[in-house]
């Protein structure tokens, strides 16, 4: 084989969905409490979310315009490109437009930095400290709330916690959301 044949595979790998199994492995990866794995786990998880609501909101597409626009050079390749066309769309709201934000930076911080930061690195925990799960489930009870405040005070698994609220929450999005039909124009 090539390494052009072994990079398509590699590709073609990683674009698999995810099933069960591949969640169980992204719980016990958090498990073991590797920061710069969490940060990219969690990061990952929050493309994918993005992606698959904006797919929801556009037209079918095959697999070639797929990644066209999600991969590489594309126009939606980012997370940051992905959130900010979201949120253009009416898909998300300024609140978890706000959070995914603070989350990428702390990814792109945890994962890219020069010198080892980990959660508990105070610039960090700040900004982790600005999560708010009120905010993103506004109609929760407020006794729900309060203990989910207090049980994630830990910068690590306030972030962890969050990713998994707005995972769900834009993965539930995209799966109730009929998908557009393509226009009547040629």
């Amino acid at each position: 084989m090539t390494l052009e044949t072994d990079i398509t595979a590699l590709r073609k790998l990683s674009r698999l969905p995810r099933t069960q199994e591949d969640m169980d492995e992204v719980h016990r990866i958090i498990d073991e409490e590797n920061d710069v794995a969490i940060a990219l786990v969690c990061g990952t998880l929050l493309e994918e979310a993005t992606e698959q609501l904006l797919l929801c909101s556009m037209i079918s597409l095959n697999s070639e315009e797929t990644t066209e626009l999600f991969r590489g050079f594309g126009p939606l390749a980012s997370l940051s490109a992905r959130t900010k066309f979201a949120y253009a769309l009416g898909l998300i709201g300024k609140v978890t437009r706000r959070h995914i934000g603070m989350m990428r930076d702390v990814r792109n911080a945890i994962a890219h930095s020069k010198k080892p930061l980990r959660f508990d690195t105070p610039e960090v925990s700040a900004v982790c400290g600005r999560l708010r799960i009120g905010d993103q489930m506004p109609d929760r009870a407020p006794e729900v709330l309060a203990e989910f405040e207090s049980d994630t005070k830990e910068p690590k698994v306030r972030f962890t916690a969050m990713t998994f609220v707005i995972f769900q929450q834009m993965m539930l999005a995209a799966m109730t959301t009929p998908r557009r039909r393509r226009p009547h124009l040629p």
